[in-house]
């Protein structure tokens, strides 16, 4: 909704009276001086610097330890806008198989993945709890060379998910919501319709869709998330990604996630 203009404040043409000023008896003397103020002296800008140090104390005390590391999630973000980006793959079940992207380098893998994994999950962690993400990634690979895509079932997929009210949409996305849904088990996901992912790298065959997660309980410690999901297929390989943050830092970094979209490649 927009936002009606300010109008402009009306002002009376007649000046008000200005309150009348004190009157100082004889022998009062202003603490400023006559010849040389007192912010003009070193030692009032001293005792400026003081306060202003101890109410930043006081915050950073209030915030880091009056604080849950939950309720301090609510007002943190972190943003990756200067961060670098680099490549992380995920090796499919063959050699020409797998799926690559790249990350802010604050996200690392949270256990050492071997050679054949075909799932992979990545993340940046809240500094104060090593408990707490701040952003996730999941990342997975089905291999589906038994009973490959053709072009022909590929096209009803794809109707199937981008369509929405088709008969047979819930079929087709499910897989793809669980993927979510079976990691956040403590949340309540709402996802939104699924749409084609077009990009440098990805030109078929992809799909995208963006979801919302909130707590299932206002006692868990937990916060609400936002996300993307993405669903590929290569040439013999089904691909799930997505991608979620705390709503803060989601908020903060609007124009990272899009770049690691837009980094995605599949064997296609």
């Amino acid at each position: 909704m927009m936002q009606k203009e300010p109008t402009q404040p009306q002002i009376d043409s007649v000046v008000p009276a200005q309150p009348a000023a004190p009157i100082a008896s004889a022998n009062a003397k202003s603490i400023f001086g006559t010849k040389k103020r007192l912010y003009a002296k070193p030692i009032f800008w001293l005792a400026v610097v003081l306060v202003l140090a101890l109410l930043g104390g006081g915050y950073y005390y209030w915030f880091h330890k009056h604080l849950s590391p939950a309720e301090r999630l609510k007002k943190y973000s972190y943003s990756y806008s200067n961060s670098k980006l680099e490549q992380f793959k995920l090796p499919g079940s063959k050699a020409s198989q797998g799926i690559s992207f790249n990350k802010p380098v604050e996200f690392v893998p949270v256990y050492n993945l071997k050679p054949t994994a075909i799932y992979a999950e990545l993340a940046d962690y809240y500094k104060a709890s090593k408990a707490i993400f701040i952003g996730d990634i999941n990342v997975a690979s089905v291999d589906a060379s038994a009973s490959p895509p053709t072009p022909a079932s590929l096209q009803k997929l794809s109707f199937a998910i981008t369509t929405p009210l088709v008969k047979n949409k819930a079929f087709a996305v499910a897989p793809i919501q669980n993927f979510v849904k079976a990691r956040l088990t403590q949340y309540n996901v709402v996802f939104s319709q699924m749409n084609y992912l077009v990009t440098t790298n990805l030109k078929a065959n992809a799909w995208y869709g963006s979801f919302t997660a909130t707590p299932k309980s206002d006692k868990q410690n937990f916060n609400p998330l936002q996300g993307y999901i993405v669903f590929g297929a290569g040439k013999n390989t089904y691909y799930y990604f997505y991608i979620t943050a705390n709503q803060s830092n989601w908020q903060a970094n609007n124009t990272v996630w899009p770049k690691i979209l837009n980094s995605l490649k599949i064997d296609q």
